[in-house]
């Protein structure tokens, strides 16, 4: 049902936990900033998965996380965590969304999410048709 919030399950670790996040139609229906969860304090994003089983058809041609800091709104200049992964694409297929890493190297610079900040789901445009789609983050809260 459409402004539903999305269905998270939760497993934790020793600091170390899984997000799983259940989207479907309605909730991402024409949106472009779908805001996945809170970091309640500082979290280290470790590895992001997806799944679709409806492509998108006619509207976003990429998909990224990003976080958004505390304050502002959801659209303004969002932090990109991941790359981009398609959503055209063959649907009913694991993706892995890469981390953003710095342009000298291969070290991941925008996965550390500050406490109190939004983790959201970016498209570039309004998406149309994607369909049950499931989001796998871990996560690390005991940072060293």
């Amino acid at each position: 049902m459409a402004g539903q919030r999305p269905t998270v399950t939760e497993e934790v670790c020793d600091g170390m936990q899984y997000r799983d996040i259940y989207l479907s139609n309605a909730d991402l229906n024409s949106l472009q900033h779908i805001p996945l969860f809170v970091c309640e304090k500082r979290t280290c994003i470790e590895q992001v998965n997806v799944r679709y089983e409806t492509a998108e058809a006619g509207g976003a041609t990429t998909l990224k996380l990003s976080y958004q800091v505390n304050g502002t709104a959801l659209g303004s200049s969002p932090v990109d965590i991941t790359g981009t992964i398609n959503p055209t694409a063959t649907a009913a297929t694991n993706y892995t969304l890469s981390l953003a890493t710095a342009s000298t190297g291969a070290v991941p610079t925008n996965n550390l999410v500050p406490a109190g900040a939004v983790v959201l789901l970016h498209a570039d445009a309004g998406i149309n048709s994607l369909d049950r789609v499931t989001i796998r983050v871990r996560t690390q809260t005991k940072i060293h």
